[in-house]
This record gives structure tokens, C-alpha cells and sequence, in this order.
């Protein structure tokens, strides 16, 4: 008899079985048993996003809970110049505040060619009074993103430039060799000046811990990172 991963494996993304048994796969979603999870995505759909394009802009409607399914999207904010808050990943969510109805508290857009699983807001309201664990899953997901915010504040307010650009190299690389970024993209994460963040760099090609190329910086020496 067929596993009920064998039988993953050959159902259509537009299953809703598929979508269901993706979620076991994403935090918020993981504890709740398969007919929870199905219950879900009754009304999702599968959204395709081209690099660049926006999901969604500071203050529009939250009608959505977006899973990244491939791809990566950034959390950003252009005032007066773009800073990157969040890159977010495969099972990583977005829009969590959807089940309350709250706006967009900033900019998201595709970093790469991403597909991602759209689950309606209104679903998970209505699924609450049989599933009222949901709703405090979304309060624990908020606390933790609150909790990170502010270490990240900590962080930017006390740490020297080069201090945060090493960590967020380390963040983005998760330890491959390579990391794929250019310095502008890296100055909008440590929220600097692109001239700074290069000049930091250079710091850090000296004491032979990195090698930057175009559009990627090759990691030589983790220790002395």
C-alpha cells in the first residue's frame, strides 16, 4: 500500500492534497493534523512572481497568508532610501497578519523568480472557532518577528558597520562558500550607504576572510569573518 509521501509525490500542485501536505512543511502550520491543514487551502491559490515584482505595497489590504513555495521574497521599506528588513525562503511565511485584517506594514517583492502558495485570509478567520489554535499560532509567529526586530534595532544601534555587514554575510550565506548579492543589495539589509558598505568589504578582503566578484562574494575564511 502507497505512503502518503509516495502518494505526495504524484499529486498536482493544484491538489488540494498537495497543499495540504505542503504545509506540514511550514512553522505555523506544522502541528495541525492533515484535515486541519486541508481545511486551509480550500480557497488558496498558487501566485508566480517575476524578480522584482511586488506582492505587496506598504498599506494595502491584508486579504492573504502568502508560503514561499520557491524562491525568495524581501520585506523592504523605500523612505527615503530602500532598507531590507527580512529576506524570507522556501516555507517561510508572509502576511500573517491577513487574519486580522491588518494592512501591509511594508513593501514585499520577489528577490528572485518565486512561486508562492496564497492562503486566504477570510478561510483562516472562519476556520478559527473550530481551530482557535491558529489563532495563536499567528500571535507566537508575531512575538517571535517582534522579538528578532528588536534584536536587529540592537544590533544596527550599536554595532560598527563592519560588524553588520559580517553578520548579515554569515545570515545569507548559511554556510555555503558563495553568497549571491552585490553591495547595494547587501548596504539595503545593513541600512548604509553603498560606498560604505564596499569600503567594508575591502576591510574584510584584506584580512583575506572574503573575495568579492561581480555580483557574488566568495567566503575564504569563516574564523576570520
Amino acid at each position: 500500500m502507497a505512503q502518503r509521501g509516495d502518494s505526495f509525490l504524484s499529486l498536482s500542485v493544484d491538489s488540494l492534497e498537495w497543499r495540504a501536505s505542503r504545509l506540514a512543511h511550514v512553522a505555523v502550520f506544522r502541528e495541525f493534523s492533515f484535515e486541519a491543514r486541508r481545511r486551509f487551502v480550500e480557497a488558496s491559490r498558487i501566485l508566480s512572481l517575476d524578480k522584482g515584482e511586488y506582492l505587496w505595497q506598504l498599506d494595502d489590504a491584508g486579504a492573504d497568508l502568502a508560503v514561499i513555495l520557491e524562491g525568495e521574497l524581501s520585506i523592504v521599506r523605500d523612505q527615503p532610501d530602500r532598507i531590507c528588513f527580512r529576506r524570507l525562503v522556501m516555507n517561510d511565511v508572509v502576511g500573517v497578519t491577513a487574519i486580522v485584517r491588518a494592512p501591509a506594514s511594508a513593501d514585499v517583492i520577489a528577490s528572485e523568480s518565486s512561486r508562492l502558495l496564497m492562503i486566504s485570509g477570510e478561510t483562516l478567520r472562519a476556520s478559527i472557532p473550530a481551530y482557535p489554535e491558529i489563532a495563536f499560532k499567528a500571535l507566537s509567529y508575531m512575538a517571535k518577528l517582534v522579538a528578532s526586530l528588536t534584536d536587529e534595532l540592537q544590533q544596527h544601534r550599536f554595532e560598527d558597520l563592519e560588524s553588520r555587514v559580517v553578520r548579515c554575510i554569515q545570515a545569507m550565506s548559511a554556510g555555503r562558500k558563495e553568497l549571491k548579492t552585490t553591495h547595494k543589495q547587501l548596504a539595503e539589509h545593513v541600512g548604509a550607504h553603498r560606498e560604505s558598505v564596499t569600503r567594508a568589504l575591502r576591510g574584510l578582503e584584506d584580512r583575506g576572510a572574503i573575495r568579492c566578484h561581480r555580483g557574488r562574494i566568495e567566503i575564504l575564511n569563516r574564523e576570520t569573518l
